[in-house]
């Protein structure tokens, strides 16, 4: 029934391509499903999901025991032309290979120990309008001392307030404004 069913589109979204936030939950259960192993002394299970920001649905998941990775749930979950949203537990450069391997896209916030050099500055893309309330903004295409496979990456930097934020992404054909944009649509997926 939901593979016929017209869903509302949402014009800003659409302009952005097919946009799927990531994210991992871990839900206790009883002691006796011991296949749900979590730590030698308590059970859980995970519940990996793609929520579609484009249709506002979860559209892919995985459930498994405690200890099931978040990333290779993604592995087993990637598609060709979508960009997937994550926060900084997904940050792995085999796993941002994997995901550009599958002709798909990611924007990520980073982990505080990327050590990177800066390939070439780009140009910050803001509205007017927000301006005042990103501050200290920074594009740049990187590469990344440590990533095996020495792919070139965009580095979004911002502060809101007094948060830095640090995002990394394989998607060059957006604008600063709308890296940021897409990250912070990540939060849908934190309150479904």
């Amino acid at each position: 029934m939901l593979s016929t069913k017209k869903w509302k589109c949402i014009p800003e979204l659409e302009a952005l391509g097919k946009l799927y936030c990531i994210d991992g939950s871990l839900f206790p259960v009883i002691t006796n499903m011991l296949w749900a192993e979590y730590t030698s002394k308590h059970q859980a299970l995970k519940i990996h999901m793609c929520f579609d920001l484009n249709r506002m649905i979860a559209v892919k998941f995985i459930i498994g025991e405690g200890n099931l990775s978040s990333r290779q749930a993604l592995r087993e979950m990637l598609e060709a032309g979508i960009t997937y949203i994550a926060d900084r537990g997904y940050m792995c450069f085999q796993l941002f290979n994997d995901i550009q391997k599958a002709t798909s896209y990611f924007v990520c916030r980073k982990k505080n120990n990327l050590v990177y050099q800066v390939i070439k500055p780009l140009t910050v893309q803001l509205p007017v309008a927000v301006q005042r309330l990103f501050l200290n903004v920074t594009d740049e295409q990187i590469c990344c001392t440590n990533d095996p496979n020495q792919n070139v990456y965009r580095l979004v930097k911002f502060q809101v307030g007094t948060e830095i934020f640090f995002l990394l992404s394989n998607r060059f054909d957006l604008s600063t404004f709308q890296i940021i944009c897409i990250y912070a649509y990540r939060w849908q997926i934190e309150r479904e």
